[in-house]
């Protein structure tokens, strides 16, 4: 594999030229980090297989004849080809599905340090959500002629990442001194006169 500017090999059509440079000069979104640069590539004849990968750049490729075979595998990259003849292999396959985001490894939380009071326990902290899966990237075939096998393209948004668990809460505490409750007694309401021998009598309670 070999790589370098525009200028390498020999002249190409000016088409070609303008696409390459229009390429390497796309501004990233604004709060990506910068795209990296694409990796260029020109011979008479290329074949596209694990060992062409440039991981993690954009590759361009400019040949007489590609011949593609399995194995090309890069995660979130565009891969643009430039051929005459495209020559497609048994079991040929070019994959550039975006990466896996980032995320929390099971049993990676935050627990409750403190109670909310004397008494009641403490809640513990939301988990963090993990990052999105990366976009995969876009396969782009410029060719008179593809022959041979059936070639699979795959381009799947990454995964994303596990979130983090939630925080295990603070259990509450006993108070040192219970209270005693109070122990259900009679309350007087009224009271009436009993006559027990006319015209004594006594006031009872009711």
């Amino acid at each position: 594999m070999s790589s370098g500017s525009p200028r390498d090999g020999p002249a190409l059509p000016l088409a070609m030229s303008t696409s390459i440079l229009a390429l390497a000069t796309v501004a990233p979104t604004a709060g990506d980090p910068p795209a990296p640069a694409p990796t260029i590539t020109r011979r008479e004849s290329i074949t596209l297989d694990a060992a062409m990968v440039s991981t993690g750049h954009p590759q361009v490729v400019y040949a007489t004849t590609v011949t593609i075979k399995k194995g090309f595998v890069n995660p979130g990259c565009d891969l643009t080809i430039y051929a005459a003849r495209v020559i497609v292999e048994s079991g040929a396959a070019i994959d550039v599905s975006g990466a896996a985001g980032k995320g929390f490894v099971e049993g990676e939380r935050h627990d409750a340090t403190e109670r909310k009071s004397t008494y009641d326990g403490g809640d513990g902290f939301d988990g963090k959500p993990g990052d999105a899966g990366r976009p995969g990237g876009s396969v782009t075939i410029y060719a008179e002629s593809i022959s041979g096998a059936k070639l699979e393209i795959t381009s799947r948004g990454g995964v994303g990442g596990r979130g983090q668990d939630g925080g295990h809460g603070l259990g509450g505490a006993q108070p040192e001194v219970r209270v005693e409750v109070p122990t259900p007694r009679m309350i007087v309401v009224s009271r009436r006169f009993e006559v027990t021998n006319p015209p004594h009598g006594k006031w009872q309670e009711v």
